[in-house]
C-alpha cells in the first residue's frame, strides 16, 4: 500500500582523510639529484633542506660570469692606472709650457724695454712679441686639450664601472639561483610522496611530493558520480563516522 512518508536520497562515499594545509612540493630549477636529506614521512621544520641539485649548466655559466666580472674589474683597474699617468705627463707638460710662457713674458718686457731705450731694433722686439704669443697659445691649447682628455677618460671609467655593477648584479643572481638548487621545506609539516632518488633528473615544475600541516586540521574527502552534483549543496548534512559533518565544497572537476 503506498503511503506519504518521507523520501530519503542519500549517496553512499567512501571518504578519505586529507590535509586541510598542505603545500606541494615543485621543483623550481632543473638538475641532476645530488643528495637527498629528507625522506618520505619525516617530520620536517620550516627551513630544513630537503633535496640537493647539481646543474652542469649554472656552474659553467657562473664560471663564466665570474671570468666575465674579474676581467671588466681588471679593465678598470688599467684604464685607471693609464688615467694616472697620463694626468701625471699632463702635468709634467702643463709646468713646461707655462714656465716657456712665463720665460716668453720675460724676453718681451725686456725686449720692449731696450726698444724704448733704443738699444734694440723693433723687429727683435717683434719677433719677441710673436713668441710670447705662441707660447701663450700652446698653453691654453694644452689646457683644454688635457680638460677634453680627462672628461673622456672619465666618462670611459664610469661606464666601464656601470658595466662592471652590471656583470655583478647578474653574478648575484646567479648566485642566488645556485642557492635555490637547495631545496628546504616551505613550512613545518609531515612530508609524503618524496621518493626522490639520488642521480634522477628533475626539470622546473615537476611534482616531488607535498608537505602536510599536522596544526592545520583535516577534512574529508570523497569522489562522487557526476549524476549526484546536481544535488550537492556547500552547507548539506552529511553522516559520518567520524561525526555529524557539513559539506563544505563540490568541485566539479
Amino acid at each position: 500500500t503506498v503511503r506519504a512518508g518521507v523520501f530519503r536520497d542519500e549517496v553512499a562515499l567512501r571518504e578519505r582523510v586529507e590535509r586541510l594545509r598542505s603545500v606541494q612540493l615543485d621543483a623550481a630549477e632543473a638538475g641532476r639529484v645530488e643528495e637527498v636529506l629528507a625522506h618520505d614521512g619525516d617530520r620536517v621544520a620550516a627551513g630544513a633542506p630537503l633535496y640537493r641539485l647539481h646543474s652542469a649548466e649554472q656552474e659553467q655559466l657562473l664560471m663564466q660570469r665570474s671570468s666575465e666580472v674579474a676581467q671588466q674589474m681588471a679593465n678598470v683597474s688599467v684604464e685607471r692606472t693609464a688615467q694616472a699617468a697620463s694626468l701625471a705627463q699632463n702635468r709634467r707638460e702643463l709646468v713646461q709650457l707655462q714656465a716657456a710662457a712665463q720665460q716668453a713674458e720675460s724676453d718681451w718686457r725686456r725686449q720692449r724695454q731696450l726698444a724704448d731705450a733704443g738699444f734694440v731694433a723693433p723687429a727683435a722686439v717683434e719677433q719677441v712679441a710673436r713668441n710670447k704669443a705662441l707660447a701663450d697659445r700652446l698653453l691654453r691649447q694644452a689646457e683644454a686639450d688635457q680638460r677634453a682628455e680627462a672628461a673622456i677618460r672619465e666618462q670611459s671609467i664610469s661606464e666601464m664601472s656601470d658595466a662592471v655593477r652590471r656583470l655583478q648584479r647578474g653574478l648575484q643572481l646567479l648566485e642566488r639561483t645556485r642557492q635555490r638548487l637547495l631545496q628546504r621545506a616551505p613550512l613545518a609539516g609531515t612530508l609524503s610522496g618524496f621518493e626522490l632518488q639520488v642521480g634522477a633528473s628533475v626539470r622546473p615544475g615537476d611534482r616531488l611530493g607535498r608537505i602536510d600541516d599536522p596544526a592545520g586540521g583535516v577534512q574529508l574527502a570523497a569522489d562522487v558520480d557526476e549524476y549526484w552534483l546536481p544535488r550537492l549543496q556547500p552547507g548539506q548534512a552529511v553522516a559520518s563516522e567520524a561525526g555529524d559533518l557539513v559539506l563544505a565544497q563540490a568541485l566539479p572537476q
